[in-house]
Order: structure tokens, then sequence, then C-alpha cells
């Protein structure tokens, strides 16, 4: 089993949304386990995984909580912002769960840099866009008008393209 943490209900449903797509059609089970479930779905989802019958666990803090048990658990991702990282690694230890641990960032604290240079942490840098992926040029236009049209023109082209727009 592994786990995905995010530091937000937000990050964690875009996450689990994705993750989902690119295993759709595998025998892979993926579940979404935040602080905002309904008692019910999120008993059933934490029964799943005390099974061993989920795959991949996203969520929020909330999968490192006491209520989640793990009946096998070998990778936890933990996207680490501020402190959130430092606490789930380690609530994670204290209860005797030892899984392998990618923390990623873009931000490192001070005690993950120090951790790194003191050999407690190993480090990767991902310093180049994915295969195929350009760079966003950003543009901005009035919406009035044919302005309006073509701002709605463009948004719209690179939605079908799958790129990013963001609209203020």
């Amino acid at each position: 089993m592994r786990l995905c943490s995010w530091p937000d209900r937000d990050l964690a449903e875009q996450h689990s949304r994705n993750i989902r797509r690119w295993l759709a059609g595998t025998p892979y089970r993926v579940e979404l386990l935040t602080g905002s479930l309904k008692a019910k779905e999120k008993r059933e989802i934490q029964e799943a995984i005390a099974e061993g019958d989920v795959d991949l666990v996203v969520g929020t803090h909330a999968v490192i909580q006491e209520s989640v048990q793990f009946k096998r658990l070998g990778l936890a991702i933990i996207d680490e912002q501020h402190r959130f990282g430092v606490m789930q690694r380690a609530e994670l230890h204290r209860r005797g769960i030892n899984p392998d641990i990618l923390v990623i960032t873009a931000t490192p604290i001070p005690r993950s840099l120090a951790m790194t240079v003191y050999g407690d942490l190993e480090i990767s840098v991902i310093d180049e866009m994915p295969p195929g992926r350009t760079l966003s040029r950003p543009s901005s236009a009035a919406m009035t008008g044919a302005k309006k049209s073509t701002s709605s023109s463009a948004i719209r082209s690179r939605t079908d393209a799958r790129l990013t727009s963001f609209i203020q």
C-alpha cells in the first residue's frame, strides 16, 4: 500500500482525480481520504485500508490519523508545506509505521535542509520540464467587445489543448 498526503483538501482532490484518470482500466484501487468526508464514507474507506484492499490512499493529514490503520504501508509520499510534512513523518514513526518516505516540496523548510546536509535525507532535483511540455506565456486582455471574444477563444483553445488558463 502507498499513500500520498497533501497539505489541503483541494490539492488532495486534484491529485486523486488525476491519479484515478491515469490508472483507469487497471486493477489498482485509489481512495481519497479527507477530514471533510461523511462519517460513513470515511469509516468504509478506513476499513478497506485496514484490510489491505486499497492500493493508494490520497488525502490530507487525515490519512495519518490514529484511526487509519495500514495493513502494509510501503511508501508514503508527503508534500511538505511549512511544518506539515514534518508532523506527518513523526506521527508515522510514533505509530511504528516505517515506510519508505518521499518528501516533495517547492520550498524546503530549514529542518529538511538540515536533514539533507547531515545525511538523513537524500535529495533529487527535477529541473526540467516533462517531454512535450512548454513554458506558459502570460497574456492579458480586457474583457470587453472584440477583446472578450478573442480572450474567450484563446482560453477555449488552451483548455482544449489541456493547457492552463487563469482568469482574474
